[in-house]
């Protein structure tokens, strides 16, 4: 007999739009990595670009997910070293495979390199979650005391701020790092936290 937790309700709709999002992040990695774009015909090409901008928001909607729940939990440490360990293991695995199989040329150096965590720029996403998870707690007693109708004015003025200018003035008049940077993150959790409120 299956025994459900009362307190535990199923979100169907976050976790239909964590599936989308995965997909098209494998799918993006897939055009791009693979280096479709270059070996396609024009009419796929074509298809496979409207893809990838479609997918400009599949790393936007994980933060958006991770805002929501986070915004419902406590910060735990053990979490951040947990996803610090599974990252540092699975790295560790595959760049072993593809060093030991010379799927890739690797001096020593450049293996020793790729095994531990000195690029930590090929680590981007890593590095936003970890700092916005550092800093939820924050944020999280930040709207125990501030009204609503504050809190939605200051994420409009963070939207204006940090997206619409940017975009619009196309990174003229001051540049936040583009579409995927820890400034938006930080935004799209306090959008997220808005609801809550």
């Amino acid at each position: 007999m299956n025994i459900v937790n009362a307190n535990k309700v199923r979100e169907s709709n976050y976790e239909l739009l964590r599936i989308f999002a995965m997909f098209f992040i494998v799918l993006h990695h897939l055009i791009t990595k693979g280096e479709l774009l270059t070996y396609t015909e024009e009419t796929t090409c074509f298809f496979l670009r409207s893809v990838l901008l479609f997918g400009l928001v599949h790393v936007n909607c994980f933060m958006l997910i991770t805002g929501y729940y986070q915004s419902k939990s406590k910060f735990h440490m053990k979490k951040l070293l947990s996803l610090l360990l599974q990252i540092g293991f699975y790295n560790f695995i595959i760049n072993t495979i593809l060093y030991y199989t010379g799927v890739v040329k690797y001096t020593n150096v450049e293996y020793l390199k790729s095994i531990s965590f000195y690029n930590l720029s090929s680590y981007w996403y890593v590095q936003c979650y970890f700092i916005v998870y550092l800093l939820s707690p924050f944020f999280n007693k930040f709207i125990d005391f501030i009204d609503r109708k504050t809190f939605k004015k200051l994420v409009l003025v963070l939207l204006l701020c940090f997206v619409i200018i940017p975009f619009v003035s196309r990174g003229l008049l001051y540049d936040t790092g583009g579409v995927y940077s820890l400034t938006i993150y930080n935004v799209l959790f306090c959008r997220c936290i808005y609801p809550k409120i």
